[in-house]
């Protein structure tokens, strides 16, 4: 809702306060993620002569839309661009990566995909095709950044030896770990720096699929996701509530269950350790329950999702099932040949560096 100023040059002079409110029908706690919000306008005070004579009423306009949160609508609109239309549509950036950071790479991602929705008329495929894209441009980040865990991992208990001999001393502690990894050619910082900068584009990617109005009512398959912005429910019965969790269930949804598989199988390949677990029993166990909570977790958090994103993330998490078997098995055939002696060791490759005795200026005969 829009007030409409009395002068289309002027601007509207008679609202004194605005605000929002959030209620429930049935009285119970109101809920912002499930209740109706009311808009409430309060006006200055205005004086009316009496009725029968001249500005006894006064009437205050507004201009109502009502309709999708389409960015492409917005730009064609002139009062629309005008008046900021497109900021209302929400990205739910956070504190991390704010609104600034998401919303251009969002708008970019549903500006590709409106594109390769013309040549394939299925946002179902297009969703898939675009996280493969996405987890191919991004396998050198992801690849460079799984060496550098596999190594700080492998060099935890040295680091952990130094950390003991010198704790009394940080400076040389630091210094003596920055030689270590300085020898193997590891860094703590760049094993996730490539992840951080792969965050935002996940993020965003997953926002674009949640908020796009395109995908309402668009189908995958005629038979199982018929609607990419409702829940792929292979099987419905009447609605029940899980007790403790006040979870209400009203299908059997196939993509989650099939998202806990991906999840696992990602577990069980790579798992996500960090590499001062390697000495740290508690770290560990803490980590042991994370591999089992993870598969459980999402797929209960998700499970009443729109199809869409839950296609979205298990085509991503299966991706990077082979991605990280991939990366995994380069790194074995690597140590192999190293250990082989088919790879001199290096920095880079992560040995140490056999320092090269100086030739003479002049042999004699």
């Amino acid at each position: 809702m829009v007030p409409v100023p009395p002068d289309p040059n002027g601007y509207v002079d008679w609202i004194a306060g605005k605000w929002g409110t959030y209620y429930n029908e049935n009285g119970s706690r109101p809920d912002p993620r499930r209740s109706t919000i009311g808009v409430q306008l309060a006006s200055t005070e205005i004086t009316l002569n009496p009725a029968g004579q001249a500005d006894s009423a006064r009437s205050f306009p507004f201009d109502v839309y009502i309709g999708p949160k389409d960015k492409g609508i917005f730009d064609k609109t002139a009062l629309y661009r005008r008046l900021g239309f497109v900021q209302t549509i929400d990205f739910m950036g956070c504190c991390c990566f704010p609104m600034s950071i998401i919303s251009p790479i969002a708008f970019g991602i549903l500006a590709i995909m409106k594109a390769m929705y013309f040549v394939i008329p299925n946002y179902g495929v297009v969703i898939i095709i675009l996280v493969l894209l996405m987890r191919l441009a991004l396998h050198p980040i992801t690849r460079y950044s799984q060496i550098s865990m596999n190594k700080m991992s492998k060099l935890a208990p040295r680091a952990e030896a130094i950390k003991k001999k010198y704790g009394n001393n940080k400076a040389e502690m630091n210094k003596k770990l920055m030689e270590l990894y300085r020898e193997q050619g590891a860094s703590p910082i760049m094993g996730f720096i490539p992840m951080f900068i792969q965050i935002p584009i996940w993020v965003a990617l997953w926002s674009a699929i949640y908020t796009t109005i395109d995908l309402r009512g668009a189908p995958f398959l005629p038979f199982w996701i018929t609607d990419l912005s409702a829940p792929d429910a292979v099987l419905t019965w009447t609605p029940f509530t899980i007790p403790l969790l006040g979870w209400t269930v009203h299908s059997l949804n196939l993509l989650p269950i099939l998202m806990g598989v991906a999840f696992y199988l990602q577990q069980k390949i790579m798992p996500m350790q960090q590499p001062s677990a390697a000495t740290n029993p508690q770290l560990a166990q803490q980590q042991k329950i994370m591999m089992i909570m993870m598969p459980l977790l999402f797929p209960l958090m998700l499970y009443n999702a729109p199809s869409g994103v839950n296609l979205y993330i298990m085509t991503s998490t299966f991706a990077g099932v082979i991605e990280q078997w991939v990366i995994k098995k380069h790194i074995q055939e690597k140590e192999e040949q190293e250990a082989q002696g088919l790879i001199s060791a290096t920095s880079k490759t992560g040995g140490k560096v056999k320092k090269k005795k100086p030739k003479p200026f002049y042999r004699f005969k």
